[in-house]
């Protein structure tokens, strides 16, 4: 993608001059609690459906694009102060999210990926941009809704669906340093209620409950059941 594409992205997503349609490959979004198993899955899941239908993308932003690195210095320049500068422009990261997806999607089919599989994509979009907006949620949903009107929806998003106890004790065994908070059970239990929540908001896309419980093969198999509904050539014919 050359620099005028990039422009032309970049208003789109800001004026919406146009629908953004749908992305070239589908996608899917692998949500859950820290220890569910995310990454893990994201990994045996993609060589097993890369078997049957191609090349498999991996998204995680912010990606290594031109966008994602913009994104990660900003986050980590201690002389930027990235928390006050989301709080004076909280549509600064939805934004740049959204193109940085965009880009994603878009070098990912240019590169004959078939499907992508994401990590923690549009709940941890919605859950760390939210509270920049103001003290009233529903009217910040609101806002934030309409600043990521141009993020693509996945087209499911996997839920690793696993118990408190248990996501606590897997952080615990594989962590070597400090927790951080968010892998605090009392932590756990909140953001728990909080990704559901949003899941109930965000009802239009099809979400799928992964019992994340039993061995690595047992639950990759479950998984991998699901999206092989999606990828057994219903639709998704685009070309580029």
């Amino acid at each position: 993608m050359d620099g005028l594409d990039e422009l032309k992205l970049i208003l789109n997503c800001i004026y919406n001059e146009s629908d953004v349609g749908e992305p070239l490959i589908p996608f899917f979004s692998f949500e859950g609690l820290p220890g569910a198993g995310k990454t893990t899955q994201i990994k045996l899941v993609s060589s097993e459906l890369t078997k049957i239908y191609g090349k498999c993308a991996y998204i995680d932003l912010p990606t290594k694009s031109g966008i994602g690195q913009i994104l990660k210095s900003v986050y980590t320049n201690k002389e930027i102060h990235w928390n006050d500068l989301r709080l004076k422009c909280p549509w600064f990261n939805p934004l740049m999210i959204t193109l940085d997806l965009h880009l994603a999607l878009k070098n990912a089919a240019l590169s004959g990926a078939k499907f992508a599989l994401m990590s923690r994509g549009i709940l941890s979009t919605f859950y760390y941009n939210l509270d920049a907006y103001g003290n009233s949620e529903m009217q910040n949903w609101k806002l934030l809704e309409n600043h990521l009107r141009g993020f693509y929806k996945p087209t499911a998003i996997i839920y690793m669906d696993l118990p408190i106890e248990e996501a606590h004790k897997r952080v615990v065994i594989r962590n070597r340093g400090p927790l951080r908070k968010m892998d605090s059970v009392d932590q756990m239990h909140k953001d728990q209620y909080k990704l559901n929540e949003f899941l109930h908001r965000l009802n239009t896309i099809p979400t799928h409950f992964i019992d994340a419980v039993g061995s690595q093969v047992e639950v990759t198999n479950r998984i991998v059941n699901i999206l092989q509904g999606y990828l057994s050539g219903k639709g998704y014919r685009k070309t580029i």
